[in-house]
């Protein structure tokens, strides 16, 4: 579950503790709370918070810090994160800094020492839900922009390749996974399968990320088991070893219809709940396209089919009109060898009509 992060800095550690109880007994389980006493640590944190894939939602620092001053550390992490909250706590006057940093760090609020404990709480609970409240807003535009790009895109193809290859092609740009692989069955067996990376390299993997059951098709009561399987390939993961995956079996009219499998190699935790309801939105559009061009590569076979029994069909009547062109020709040359020309026959039976054919 996202659980947004409050970085506390200040370089009095008794100073840090108080202000972790005061906001932890307030806002309880809501986030998570993180401590620095310098500048430098505190973007060590951040950086680090990165790497996991966490979100920083507010940041307090203290003024008067070793090193880097609370209004530089502010401005450096708002080049680093500028959707995050800056609240600065400073225990002397200062116009010029504070214009600074609201200038340069869109500072949410300033505090004053000694602070007042429900002020500071109050403050930090108001910046924390206008940062959640932004970035709802932002995750809902920027799903729906990419919904709908990345269905018009996949809308547009019909045959079997190049629909699975714009899937893959758009879960690679939309969702910044490093691996994305589809299977597509029909009945029971695959009919295509296909995989692809940031290099938009196409190939199937040795080994597979997956594993698939030994049937497809389940009975409409048995549908849970089969989302619930264990896709997971062991010999992959041992070799592999991604930090975060997601198996996505897609299915239409109680079949299994595809499954769409995406890495982050190297990314903790990455599939959070905004990647997840994109997936779950493109879900549809996915399907419907794959079912089309299913039935469209369905109709070439069949006419593919049809055109080679067709072409037999035909040489085989060749053949056969072949053999009776032979066999008059070879009875014209048995005519032409025991009887009297045409000629002669005109000339004797002039009022005659005469067939002169073998």
């Amino acid at each position: 579950m996202f659980k947004p992060v409050i970085l506390c800095v200040d370089d009095e550690k008794a100073i840090l503790d108080s202000m972790y109880l005061q906001l932890k007994s307030y806002l309880s389980e809501e986030c998570i709370i993180e401590l620095a006493e310098s500048a430098e640590e505190a973007i060590e944190i951040i950086e680090s918070l990165k790497e996991q894939n966490q979100k920083l939602a507010v940041i307090i620092s203290d003024q008067m810090l070793p090193g880097m001053p609370g209004d530089e550390l502010l401005i450096q992490v708002h080049q680093k994160e500028p959707e995050s909250k800056k609240i600065l706590i400073t225990g002397i006057g200062g116009t010029d800094v504070l214009a600074k940093v609201v200038n340069q760090a869109q500072l949410f609020r300033y505090l004053t020492k000694p602070w007042d404990k429900v002020d500071l709480q109050m403050t930090v609970d108001s910046a924390l839900k206008s940062y959640l409240q932004n970035v709802q807003i932002h995750n809902y535009t920027h799903t729906l922009e990419a919904l709908l790009y990345a269905s018009k895109k996949i809308a547009k193809q019909t045959t079997l390749n190049n629909v699975s290859h714009t899937i893959l092609s758009v879960l690679i740009q939309e969702l910044e996974v490093d691996k994305v692989s589809i299977v597509v069955f029909e009945d029971e067996s695959i009919l295509y399968e296909q995989t692809t990376t940031k290099e938009q390299e196409y190939f199937v993997p040795s080994p597979k990320p997956y594993q698939i059951p030994e049937k497809f098709y389940f009975p409409p009561n048995s549908i849970p088991q089969l989302q619930q399987y264990n896709w997971e390939n062991p010999e992959y993961m041992q070799q592999i070893r991604p930090k975060s995956y997601y198996y996505m079996p897609l299915f239409e009219k109680e079949k299994l219809s595809c499954l769409v499998y995406l890495e982050a190699t190297n990314q903790k935790n990455y599939f959070i709940s905004e990647r997840l309801h994109f997936l779950e939105l493109l879900a549809n559009e996915i399907i419907l396209s794959i079912e089309k061009a299913k039935l469209i590569y369905t109709l070439e076979k069949k006419v593919q089919q049809r055109t080679t029994e067709l072409v037999e069909k035909n040489k085989e009547i060749e053949a056969k009109n072949q053999a009776i062109m032979e066999s008059i020709q070879y009875a014209q040359r048995l005519q032409f060898s025991f009887m009297q020309p045409e000629e002669n026959f005109q000339l004797y039976f002039p009022n005659s009509f005469i067939l002169y054919r073998p």
